[in-house]
């Protein structure tokens, strides 16, 4: 029988999808960092989390399309997005792996996509540790020990025209780390059983997070998600007021310069969003971006740390009750009064918004007196 205490606890998986050219490339990456696990057993407590993802470091023309963040409390990392145009354009990324729990991780795994003899003249991709150290299996995390792991994706320095592709050509690579319990302590050390890290939360619950207060749409197991209980103040100041039917805080989803970033004509999505509607395009991009991570940088700073902000989707506020206005009177009361923003769009020029009555579409580009809830994930251990 397997030892119970090998629980694999960590994987690290980053998506890029280069698309290269003779003359222009781009590429578009998109990482992904999960977290299978995080439970107490007896008197230990395992917490393996990611802190801190670093601004994009960018050499020569190569531009961030779109800025990554963490989100699903603390373990995930999405939503990077870069473009590369040039021979030595390269765009650096860091992120900090930390054990907060007070048992030992150690790298089990690692599996990363080997480049192709062709793909390997004009592309590198790598991760490392700060110091230069390749991540490596067996590495050990101990409790209260934190790792600056840095991913690098670029072109090659001494690239020649020969070197790059003759047609524009598609790479997807990958890379997994996976982290498990370390085996420096005999079978038994640790109990086989496990207990939960927090008590269950039912749909409608409301949880407080100092001042801020959260109505619990989904128990997700080690983390919670939940609907701001008010609207967000947009002058500078990252916190609820109380909700009401006037203007004062309206904003619009998109401005000018994006546009309907998610539209590539005719009602069609460009590939990142998907295929059909409704499609969550809340991102970077956004009008509403901004005061959302600004009001996750307010969470934090009240030290509820592996909190992340976002936009409620089209599928959650279905969960809740909410239905097309063919239904009115359809959402739960946990909505609130006021009308407000989703993060998933209805085609393509407009998004979704209810204001407890049901679900409803506008253009994405007018304000129509419509605000901002956030809609958080937060790790139940900090509740």
């Amino acid at each position: 029988m397997e030892k119970e205490r090998r629980i694999k606890v960590l994987s690290l998986v980053a998506l890029i999808v280069a698309v290269l050219g003779l003359t222009i490339a781009f590429a578009a990456l998109s990482q992904t960092l999960t977290i299978n696990g995080r439970a107490s057993m007896g008197s230990s407590q395992w917490d393996v989390h990611f802190e801190n993802l670093s601004n994009a470091n960018i050499t020569g023309d190569a531009t961030e399309v779109s800025k990554p963040q963490i989100t699903d409390g603390g373990i995930t990392v999405n939503n990077m997005n870069v473009s590369l145009v040039k021979p030595k354009d390269k765009v650096e990324y860091t992120v900090e792996i930390v054990n907060d729990g007070s048992i030992t991780a150690k790298v089990e795994k690692i599996q990363m996509t080997e480049l192709t003899e062709e793909q390997s003249k004009y592309l590198e991709f790598y991760a490392t540790y700060s110091d230069g150290r390749s991540v490596s299996e067996s590495d050990i995390l101990e409790p209260n020990q934190r790792e600056v792991v840095k991913i690098v994706i670029g072109f090659k320095e001494d690239l020649t025209a020969e070197d790059l592709p003759k047609e524009t050509t598609t790479i997807d690579l990958s890379l997994t780390i996976d982290y498990v319990q370390s085996d420096d302590k005999e079978e038994g050390d640790i109990p086989t059983t496990t207990t939960p890290v927090s008590k269950t939360y039912e749909v409608g619950d409301e949880i407080a997070l100092g001042d801020e207060h959260f109505y619990v749409i989904s128990d997700n197991g080690n983390t919670v998600s939940a609907l701001a209980k008010n609207r967000l103040n947009l002058e500078n100041v990252p916190v609820q007021v109380e909700s009401n039917n006037n203007y004062e805080y309206n904003i619009a989803f998109t401005n000018s310069e994006f546009a309907y970033y998610w539209n590539a004509g005719n009602d069609n999505l460009f590939e990142e969003y998907g295929t059909s509607f409704p499609a969550y395009v809340y991102n970077a991009k956004s009008n509403l971006y901004p005061y959302i991570q600004n009001y996750q940088a307010y969470l934090v700073s009240l030290g509820y740390k592996s909190a992340q902000a976002t936009l409620m989707s089209y599928e959650q506020a279905e969960s809740i009750g909410c239905r097309p206005s063919i239904a009115n009177n359809t959402c739960k009361s946990i909505i609130g009064l006021g009308a407000y923003w989703l993060g998933s769009a209805s085609s393509g020029d407009k998004v979704w918004y209810t204001d407890g009555d049901g679900l409803y579409s506008i253009v994405a580009s007018q304000e129509y007196g419509l605000h901002l809830k956030p809609f958080i994930t937060i790790s139940k251990s900090e509740l």
